[in-house]
């Protein structure tokens, strides 16, 4: 760090600078109602990314599990956006429409991310949400075109969407391990 910024964590023990972390995490969640999430900058009052949701909620279990305290408004403003982003068919919207009739740039990863984002509010494994992600991913997981999916993790060939892809991979495993869930139906 430059000297400029050294006083933020000057002095300050790893417990600390971890809860600062989190409270920026949580200040910087978008204004809703169908936003409360995060996207590419802090705060946006008009948006949140389905797949921007991933990597604060990353940081959000980590910091959890190490001992920070996370904000309970932060995790009722999560299941509000979840709520908003969540289709009928498991899948999360890349922007949250309020419609979960109405998919809107779904794909696995996202759904993987889903599925943590439920895990993190408290949702049983056996809530319908959870079983409908669940079951789109076992539908969508060795896909090798493009199934409707708006993702493809190698801009090229051969094209992969999800085995063989690291962000769709991780994003399912953690999703799954979450939940608890041990193995797909029928995938090998």
């Amino acid at each position: 760090l430059g000297s400029a910024n050294a006083n933020f964590v000057a002095g300050k023990t790893y417990a600390e600078v971890l809860q600062r972390l989190v409270n920026t995490v949580a200040w910087g969640q978008s204004d809703g109602p169908n936003h409360f999430g995060w996207i590419y900058d802090l705060n946006d009052s008009n948006s949140a990314d389905g797949s921007t949701l991933g990597w604060a909620l990353l940081g959000l279990e980590i910091a959890q599990a190490a001992g920070a305290t996370i904000p309970a408004e932060l995790k009722t403003r999560l299941a509000t956006m979840l709520t908003a982003a969540l289709n009928t068919d498991g899948t999360l919207d890349y922007f949250a429409d309020g419609n979960p009739a109405s998919d809107n740039s779904v794909n696995v990863a996202k759904t993987g991310t889903a599925l943590q984002g439920l895990a993190f509010t408290g949702v049983a494994s056996s809530d319908p949400r959870v079983v409908a992600a669940v079951a789109y991913v076992t539908r969508n997981w060795s896909a090798k075109v493009d199934t409707g999916q708006t993702f493809d993790c190698t801009g090229g060939t051969p094209t992969r969407f999800n085995k063989g892809c690291g962000y769709a991979m991780f994003n399912v495993f953690k999703g799954l391990r979450l939940n608890g869930i041990q193995t797909l139906p029928g995938i090998g």
